[in-house]
């Protein structure tokens, strides 16, 4: 995770000089909190869309995969896990062109992470304006009894895809929030 953050923040550091808003999505939500504290402090918002957050937020990928070893992962698992991939629809995930071990390694650190707890304080003690996005059929999410006072916008008939579940709904909520200061 720190290394994916690290290869975001030159992204940003790049194309960017001024001001960012973050939008993180599920592993992206560890990444982005990962994020060196320079942007971190610099960003206007962070919406997480259902981002980790703490263990119960790695769901049966990650905890699967860091359950097992690399060899039975890449022989058994990460085959599973392109099926599901493919039944999910199109824009879901992209595991075909995923190195396993990246993936496996990816797995480790975001369940490592997130059982850490460090995730959820990062979150809450960012200096920006933030939010929790979740999709209607995840209402019962762990994070949502966790996060006290910070804002949480739910997006009707979705799940952890609600980008892509209910577009209508979402970017205008998400245009809503990244535009209100």
């Amino acid at each position: 995770m720190e290394d994916q953050a690290s290869v975001c923040a030159k992204v940003v550091n790049e194309i960017s000089s001024t001001k960012v808003h973050i939008v993180a999505h599920s592993m992206g939500g560890a990444i982005g909190l990962l994020l060196p504290a320079s942007l971190l402090n610099s960003a206007l918002t962070f919406a997480n869309l259902e981002g980790n957050l703490s263990s119960e937020d790695c769901g049966i990928v990650s905890q699967k995969t860091v359950n097992v070893s690399f060899k039975k992962f890449e022989k058994e698992l990460l085959l599973e896990f392109k099926e599901l991939s493919k039944s999910l629809g199109k824009g879901r995930f992209a595991l075909d062109s995923a190195l396993p071990l990246g993936f496996y390694k990816s797995a480790e650190s975001l369940v490592r992470w997130s059982d850490s707890g460090k995730l959820i304080s990062r979150f809450k003690n960012l200096p920006c304006r933030k939010s929790y996005f979740y999709g209607e059929k995840n209402a019962d999410t762990v994070a949502l009894h966790r996060l006290n006072s910070i804002e949480t916008i739910m997006v009707s008939n979705s799940g952890h895809f609600m980008m892509n579940d209910n577009p209508e709904e979402f970017y205008p909520r998400l245009s809503r929030f990244l535009s209100s200061m």
